[in-house]
């Protein structure tokens, strides 16, 4: 048998500092921001712009000038239904939106249902609209607004 012979540290010693070497030159990349660091909680979605929105204000002025209320307020995207007392009728309001920039505006009394229209009619965006309906103490006057309101981001 063959003696061994004493290991020196010197393979040790340069396998050591080969390490550390490797590891300031990585550190210092990181921190420079030449690598970056993947995150560790990115959103699984992106934040979204504030799309403007399109705003419906819909009133209806009585034969003596009053307008009934409540007033017809809502998105135009967001189907809208409220009920007045036109001049002793009750009517029911409902707004669908018929395709970009356009609303389907149907009024009608309970009674007939919904598929029973008295009128029904087109609002386009940002122009006013006034349709006049007969009521028992003549005509009231449906007046519709659409206009665009920018939402700041």
């Amino acid at each position: 048998m063959t003696p061994r012979r004493p290991r020196s540290g010197l393979g040790n010693r340069l396998v050591g500092v080969a390490t550390l070497l490797v590891g300031f030159i990585g550190s210092g990349l990181f921190s420079r921001g030449m690598v970056q660091n993947p995150p560790t909680s990115a959103p699984l979605v992106a934040p979204r712009r504030r799309q403007p929105r399109a705003l419906l204000r819909l009133e209806v002025v009585l034969p003596d000038g009053a307008i009934a209320h409540p007033a017809l307020r809502g998105e135009l995207d967001t189907p809208v239904f409220a009920q007045l007392d036109v001049a002793g009728r009750r009517l029911a309001f409902s707004t669908t939106t018929a395709d970009e920039g356009r609303l389907h505006i149907a009024a009608h009394a309970p009674a007939a249902g919904p598929h029973c229209p008295a009128f029904a009619a087109h609002a386009e965006e940002d122009a006013p609209a006034v349709w006049r309906l007969p009521v028992a103490a003549g005509f009231a006057t449906l007046r519709v607004n659409l206009s665009r309101e920018y939402a700041l981001s």
